[in-house]
């Protein structure tokens, strides 16, 4: 059975084609709204994450400042140290020589391991650091315990250039008379081209001698005069007079 076809639809009214249309903006509008929320939200998670990367990436970098003071004052420790040994240590004689020289394995023995904990740390509070160095393994197996074993070297020589320093402050002009054990020849091409082991108070060092040596080079076993200061740490050579 065929169904009837249906009547002519009923045109809308200006009243009911404005309300349709209000609808219609209304759905769309709220559509732009949805949206505009998803792209702000999205937007403010972007910024967070944002924030917190700069924070973290600034905890990185203000974190160390923490050691800022101790490890400035150091550095300039052992730089003055090794400063002061190069320009002076090779002519002051310390009187705990001895002592100080038995305890310089033990010194570099125990620094090491210390400057390797320190290196890994500071690796993983700034690991840009760690960047130019290729793999894990290299790292930890090769340039760490070098740069340890410098780092140890360069403390346990620091005192050395300290003391003859401070014994050149704290001492006085003097004329003394010293022993020289042993003689070296000379050398060309090297830093200092000649050493002595002087014995002065009970006290034996190996000096630098070649810009020293007022006149003829002593022999080993004569007494010499020594020009210099003495103070409680030592004596710093500046000229030696062969008698």
């Amino acid at each position: 059975m065929r169904s009837e076809p249906s009547g002519p639809r009923r045109r809308q009214t200006p009243e009911e084609l404005a309300a349709a249309q209000n609808r219609r903006e209304a759905r769309v509008l709220g559509e732009v709204r949805k949206g505009m929320g998803a792209i702000q939200s999205l937007r403010a998670r972007h910024l967070r994450l944002a924030r917190l990367q700069r924070e973290q990436e600034r905890a990185r970098i203000l974190l160390p400042c923490r050691f800022a003071v101790p490890a400035v004052a150091a550095f300039v420790f052992v730089l003055g140290g090794l400063y002061f040994e190069w320009a002076m240590g090779g002519g002051f004689l310390f009187f705990g020589n001895t002592a100080l020289r038995a305890a310089m394995p033990w010194m570099v023995g125990v620094l090491v391991p210390v400057f390797v904990v320190v290196l890994c740390r500071l690796e993983r509070v700034m690991p840009q650091l760690a960047d130019p160095l290729p793999g894990v393994f290299f790292r930890t197996v090769i340039a760490y315990p070098l740069l340890a074993l410098l780092c140890a070297v360069a403390v346990a020589a620091a005192p050395w250039g300290w003391l003859a320093y401070l014994g050149w402050m704290a001492g006085t002009p003097a004329r003394v008379e010293a022993r020289v054990l042993s003689i070296e020849p000379l050398r060309n091409y090297v830093p200092c081209g000649q050493h002595a082991r002087l014995e002065f108070r009970g006290t034996v060092a190996r000096i630098c001698v070649e810009e020293r040596l007022a006149a003829k080079a002593p022999g080993a076993g004569d007494t010499v005069a020594v020009y210099g200061r003495v103070s409680g740490l030592g004596l710093y050579v500046r000229e030696i007079h062969a008698k």
